[in-house]
């Protein structure tokens, strides 16, 4: 059975697919193809070694948007996203998230609510007019009105700061779970 952590797999298929890369230490090679699976997002699939599971490669492909305008909180959720094997965008400001957003569809975002240009309520409110992205919100507000308007709102969690990073990647990944799920078909 072949074994290759969460970075090793990154690496390659950052590299882009279609092309050849050496895994390290193993001295083979593999190639990554991108493919389309059931959900609008891009999948990679290794097809060399089938002993990789796809589970794996998946998580690879889930894109989360950062919006926080304080520097250290981007990098400390963006190290543990990346170690959870997940790709990231950042932005430092309401009106640059919605635009990273429109540029690029991501499979989740986190937001920060106290943010200049526009805030991260009002920056929800905009992506709910024409997308249903689950928005976690992250917040130094913690009055039980701020996390009750935010959930109200559109926001599909909220997490008050300061904030485990472990937590914080675990409550993505249950969120990624249930709104990515396929839609159970009801027995005739």
């Amino acid at each position: 059975r072949l074994n290759l952590d969460m970075y090793t797999v990154k690496a390659s298929v950052n590299y882009g697919a279609g092309s050849k890369h050496r895994l390290s230490g193993s001295g083979k090679f593999c190639t990554f193809y991108r493919v389309k699976l059931h959900s609008l997002a891009v999948h990679y699939r290794l097809l060399t070694w089938n002993s990789l599971t796809i589970k794996t490669v998946l998580l690879m492909s889930k894109h989360i948007l950062i919006a926080d305008d304080d520097a250290h909180i981007r990098d400390v959720i963006s190290f543990a996203l990346e170690k959870a094997g997940m790709q990231v965008s950042v932005a430092e400001d309401g009106r640059q998230a919605l635009d990273s957003f429109k540029r690029q569809a991501s499979d989740l975002i986190v937001l920060d609510i106290n943010m200049p240009e526009l805030d991260g309520l009002e920056v929800c409110r905009e992506v709910r007019k024409f997308s249903d992205v689950p928005i976690l919100f992250l917040s130094s507000r913690d009055d039980e009105i701020d996390r009750i308007l935010g959930l109200e709102i559109g926001g599909d969690d909220y997490v008050t700061k300061p904030f485990s990073p472990r937590e914080l990647v675990a409550r993505i990944n249950v969120i990624l779970k249930r709104t990515q799920a396929p839609t159970p078909v009801a027995a005739p």
